[in-house]
């Protein structure tokens, strides 16, 4: 594992003004000891790493905002490189975009424990996908129909 293949990693805007002087740290492996996707063989984990911001004073600070880093990687032919966080007790797949030379830009949606992997080209992401937000429902169509009920039984009484 090469904990140098994480090129850059930036802290939020909101979290530099929020907490001047925050700083980005890095460390090998995980401190919460996560145990990968079963899928996973120990011969394909490029990296674990744990991502974290932290205040002047070393307090780790919540990182909840999307953002990315630069991972550089050197995927075997017929593999490619895949990343999960851990987030909510579950592995989670991270957007990978290639940009050439062994870079990635992976995308996350928090900071947590990272890890990249080599699958094979043709294999499904082994981390979860990210579950997209709710929205509620708009009532506007539930409004439309009982409107138009309401002018059906007025135009029936008449």
């Amino acid at each position: 594992m090469d904990t140098n293949a994480l090129q850059t990693v930036a802290v939020p805007a909101n979290v530099v003004e929020e907490k001047p002087g925050a700083s980005v740290q890095v460390v090998e492996g995980n401190a919460e000891e996560v145990i990968l996707v079963e899928s996973v063989k120990a011969e394909d984990v490029h990296l674990i790493v744990e991502v974290s911001v932290v205040d002047t004073e070393g307090n780790k600070v919540t990182v909840d905002e999307p953002g990315h880093f630069i991972l550089a990687a050197d995927v075997p032919d017929g593999k490619k490189l895949v990343v999960g966080h851990y987030k909510n007790d579950v592995w989670v797949d991270c957007t990978v975009e290639d940009l050439g030379n062994g870079q990635y830009k992976v995308h996350y949606n928090g900071l947590s424990p990272f890890a990249a992997v080599f699958i094979e080209e043709h294999e499904e992401s082994p981390f979860a996908a990210e579950e997209e937000p709710t929205a509620p429902a708009s009532p506007a169509p539930l409004l439309g129909l009982l409107a138009g009920l309401a002018c059906a039984a007025v135009l029936r009484r008449k």
